[in-house]
């Protein structure tokens, strides 16, 4: 009995050695006979983590083979068509058995794209990129075409238009259209954080709704809920000098002489002032503040989704080739810059001669004193003299020689001869 057993644990030690494998290895759950561990038995790796199977390694895991093999059937039919563990993980060797592939690296995909994959996905990007044209068409017709709703008009053409069609000033617009949807469905959060229109009701009614809420005497020092007083103040500046502009130029001020940046202005000091008053104005000043700068942080974050800022830049670079181009081809900036060299000069060269001029003139001229009103002949056109003493009056006292003795009455009516036409004596006097 003894020689039995040392020769069945001889002929193990040598099935370990050669690499053999049994079927009642899966089944009793013991390590696999070419030195594989289960997660979470043997020895562990330096990272903490169960050591990963090597490649062409078999795992007590795979049912499939280990039922294959229970049947009676051999080795090399078991693993015929199944992947192994390295096949599966030959990407990450050092991840444990059972990971998620790793992440995939690479650009994220574009939100405006993902947003047109649909027709009616691409129907909404257009209807809201023809509306962002028109807003941008407005506030450039308010301060630099003013007109309005030809600008209008345009604008919302050409939003439509771009949105359809490829390159960069289409992705522009695209991406704008889809920054408005984005702000649009963002925006419902807004309303219960600042309740305008609750506010708005309050003032109506005279009953006031401290705005905001649970806040302390010293608003500067309240900072809840995303509240800041100083971009309060800032917003109210600013949306009172948008007021101002807008009423200036509705009631059309500047034909009593008041420029309209001094409307803006005034506007915006008195907005500014209103909100720091504990006052039902104040409330809802304050609520309609913060709820702009809410708004605009929500473009702000919109813009950076859809990376409109980006696509800004290629269209202005692109904008500068083409400029450069059209420079290099009529030579533009060239010709602009001799004609300025050209004025330059000669304002400089006018500016020089002038000292000049004075002195080939000489001395003033004095005034006959035998002849007043008289002076000497001129020179120069630039010769002048007191205006008094240019438009002097005279009077003639007597009358010059050559005048005429006008009659005061009729002389005695004409003979028979100089009606005839002969007379032998001289013509009376009239």
């Amino acid at each position: 009995m003894a020689r039995r057993a040392l020769g069945a644990g001889c002929c193990a030690c040598l099935a370990v050695g050669a690499g053999g494998s049994s079927p009642h290895d899966y089944v009793s759950g013991t390590p696999s006979s070419r030195g594989l561990a289960r997660p979470g038995h043997g020895p562990p790796s330096l990272s903490g983590r169960p050591p990963s199977p090597p490649t062409g390694a078999r795992t007590p895991f795979d049912a499939d083979a280990m039922h294959w093999e229970a049947a009676g059937h051999g080795e090399g039919d078991a693993w015929r068509g199944t992947p192994t563990t390295g096949q599966r993980y030959a990407g990450a060797p050092s991840a444990p058995y059972g990971a998620p592939p790793p992440p995939r690296h690479g650009p994220l995909p574009d939100l405006v794209d993902a947003r047109r994959r649909t027709v009616a996905g691409k129907a909404a990007v257009a209807l809201s990129s023809s509306v962002a044209g028109s807003m941008v068409a407005a506030v450039v017709s308010a301060y630099i075409v003013h007109h309005l709703w030809s600008s209008v008009a345009v604008g919302v053409l050409l939003g439509f238009a771009l949105s359809f069609i490829p390159g960069k000033l289409g992705d522009l617009t695209r991406a704008l259209g889809v920054t408005l949807l984005l702000t649009l469905e963002r925006r419902k959060a807004l309303s219960g954080r600042f309740p305008f229109m609750r506010q708005l009701k309050c003032t109506l009614v005279r009953r006031r709704s401290r705005f905001p809420l649970n806040a302390p005497a010293n608003l500067w020092r309240h900072s809840a809920d995303g509240f800041s007083m100083t971009a309060v103040v800032l917003a109210a500046g600013l949306l009172g000098c948008a007021i101002g502009l807008t009423i200036a130029d509705a009631a059309r001020l500047s034909r009593f002489l008041i420029p309209h940046w001094l409307v803006a202005l005034a506007a915006g000091g008195v907005m500014s002032s209103v909100t720091t008053a504990e006052s039902v104005e104040g409330d809802l000043a304050r609520c309609a503040s913060m709820k702009a700068v809410g708004v605009a942080r929500l473009v702000f974050d919109a813009a950076g989704d859809t990376r409109v800022a980006s696509k800004t830049l290629s269209v202005a670079g692109l904008a500068g080739r083409k400029l450069a181009a059209f420079d290099q081809q009529y030579e533009v900036t060239r010709k602009v810059g001799r004609g300025v060299s050209w004025f330059v000069s000669r304002m400089s060269s006018s500016r020089a001669e002038a000292p000049s001029r004075r002195e080939r003139r000489g001395p003033e001229r004095e005034w006959d004193t035998a002849r007043p009103g008289s002076r000497y002949p001129i020179n120069s056109g630039l010769d002048r003299q007191p205006p008094s003493r240019d438009f002097v009056p005279t009077r003639r006292e007597t009358p010059a020689p050559h005048d005429m003795h006008m009659p005061t009455s009729y002389g005695p009516p004409p003979s028979e001869e100089a009606e005839r036409g002969y007379s032998s004596s001289p013509p009376s006097e009239w």
